[in-house]
């Protein structure tokens, strides 16, 4: 799980004689107390909806960086309830070959009506769009370019 991390690897390259231990965000619902069930129907539409504008957006441009391996799929929890989450890093690509990703993903999302609010963090590129209800935020660094693209919360 570290390894595809792209904070933790590299804390992990940096510092192999520590041993990380990762927690929970959220500690279990203690014994006795019923975990909320989701609607199948909710999870499913959440999860097509990234995997859709993935599918059509973002992995072209993956693939077309050389990297055709899948992304990261995961669900993350927040104020307003679960999230699916699909996450790729692109290491070794080069700081300019991300920010081709990067302008590559404004043409595309910029066609589907998405805001679009690119930027820069301590000398790299940055991307910020949203339908209103998907989320996508990259980052393209000199050592890797990182996509995360979260879908809608749903309780």
């Amino acid at each position: 799980m570290v390894d595809d991390d792209p904070f933790w690897s590299v804390v992990r390259q940096r510092h192999a004689d520590v041993t990380l231990v990762l927690l929970p965000e959220e500690p279990p619902p203690p014994d006795g107390v019923a975990a909320e069930r989701a609607d199948p129907d909710d999870v499913r539409r959440a999860l097509d909806a990234v995997r859709e504008v993935w599918a059509a957006v973002v992995q072209p441009l993956v693939v077309a960086q050389g990297v055709p391996d899948s992304p990261r799929e995961r669900w993350r929890e927040g104020p307003g309830g679960r999230a699916p989450v699909l996450q790729k890093s692109l290491v070794g690509i080069g700081q300019a070959a991300g920010e081709d990703v990067l302008r590559g993903l404004v043409a595309g999302l910029a066609r589907r009506g998405w805001r679009l609010g690119p930027g820069a963090r301590r000398g790299m590129s940055t991307l910020r769009a949203t339908d209103g209800a998907l989320v996508l935020d990259a980052v393209a660094g000199p050592g890797a370019t990182v996509l995360t693209l979260a879908g809608a919360s749903w309780r």
